[in-house]
């Protein structure tokens, strides 16, 4: 039964990612998935690597190829006026954070149109869990109207998670490729399953580019070299938004990438720490100081920025205050059928969330890796 339900599952992911012809996907014997959990179930069952795939892995190369660099340069800016210049609708995901807050300050400072800004907020815009938006976003959306067609709200409701734990297989099934155990409240994060919750919101009949800007610098030193990669982790919920721009890691904007890798790097050698053959630097959106060093523009109130995990435990609270206790029963069942399919995974989840690359590039050489050429045999410690 599983085996069929596995098959089944694979055929219809596939037809989602050419559907909407998603960037990044995983991919194994001609299935695509948009989903990490059925690409390693399909891994498991199958014996074949599913590979995590960057669609304009080709296009990337081809922009670094020229080996041309400017540390002084704006590539942001370059960036926005191409998307300006391209699309009949440019729309800009605003969550408060840093990211989201350098693409759109940077486009209002060098008056360019943003046709729509959305921010996805859970129950509703008073919830404590949205105190990102309301601080840091909506004030200089609201003070800055002429420039900004429309700002949408995108509401996750109890109902909307309720309808998503109906289904037995949801953590096989929604587009999702974070670390495991995905918790209840982290499956019902505003930006879930964004397909369904933005079709009506972005025009696909429109030449459209939906704004993604979470993509800092993920740094790897690695036998005497430096590099920034694309990791599959990255995406956590946003991976089928239809017409998805991610800032930085598309070819149009790939040095702007580097550019803040560069200052990453600056950043790690200024702490005199020494460095071991394989070490992994990732930064975090509450950290002040480091988001300032590689490039985002300040925000209104870095006291709004929630730590690591806080955001769970305020929905979590909001779950049982709410009296929405069932919600919590179906996400029970649900990771049932997650243990069924991978037991081992009840002894820890570490060797399970090892993760995938879809390129590495060396940011001193400009030479771009598969996972496949670079590390075929894993890091070798």
């Amino acid at each position: 039964m599983n085996k069929k339900k596995l098959i089944d599952l694979a055929k219809k992911s596939t037809q989602i990612v050419e559907d909407y012809n998603l960037k990044f996907f995983f991919e194994a014997d001609g299935y695509k998935f948009n989903n990490r959990n059925l690409a390693q179930w399909y891994q498991k069952e199958s014996g074949v690597w599913t590979k995590f795939v960057a669609r304009d892995f080709d296009k990337i190369k081809q922009a670094l190829l020229d080996k041309s660099f400017d540390i002084n340069y704006n590539y942001n800016l370059q960036y926005l006026r191409y998307i300006r210049d391209q699309y009949d609708h440019m729309c800009i995901s605003c969550s408060g954070g840093y990211d989201s807050n350098t693409v759109l300050q940077e486009a209002l400072d060098n008056n360019i149109f943003v046709d729509e800004t959305v921010s996805w907020i859970w129950i509703d815009k008073e919830n404590q869990c949205n105190k990102e938006v309301t601080v840091n976003a909506l004030p200089i959306i609201q003070s800055n109207r002429h420039l900004i067609g429309k700002h949408t709200f995108v509401t996750t409701s109890y109902q909307d998670i309720d309808e998503i734990w109906d289904d037995p297989y949801a953590f096989f099934t929604l587009s999702y490729i974070g670390p495991m155990p995905l918790h209840m409240p982290q499956i019902i994060r505003p930006g879930i399953d964004a397909t369904k919750k933005h079709r009506h919101e972005v025009n696909l009949s429109k030449q459209s580019a939906y704004i993604l800007a979470a993509d800092k610098p993920q740094m790897i030193y690695y036998n005497n070299r430096w590099f920034v990669a694309c990791i599959d982790s990255h995406f956590s919920t946003n991976l089928s938004i239809p017409n998805a721009v991610y800032f930085w890691l598309e070819p149009e904007n790939i040095k702007g990438l580097i550019k803040d890798a560069l200052c990453y790097r600056e950043y790690i050698l200024s702490q005199e720490k020494k460095l071991r053959n394989f070490e992994f630097f990732k930064t975090w959106n509450c950290d002040n100081k480091l988001n300032r060093f590689v490039n985002r523009k300040p925000i209104l109130d870095e006291s709004a920025q929630w730590q690591k995990n806080e955001k769970i435990i305020q929905r979590w609270q909001s779950v049982i205050y709410n009296d929405q206790n069932y919600l919590i029963k179906k996400y029970s069942d649900n990771l049932s059928k997650f243990y069924e399919i991978f037991p081992e995974t009840k002894d820890g989840f570490k060797e399970y969330n090892s993760s995938k690359f879809a390129w590495f590039v060396d940011i001193d050489s400009f030479e771009i890796y598969t996972q496949e050429e670079l590390i075929p045999m894993g890091f070798q410690i």
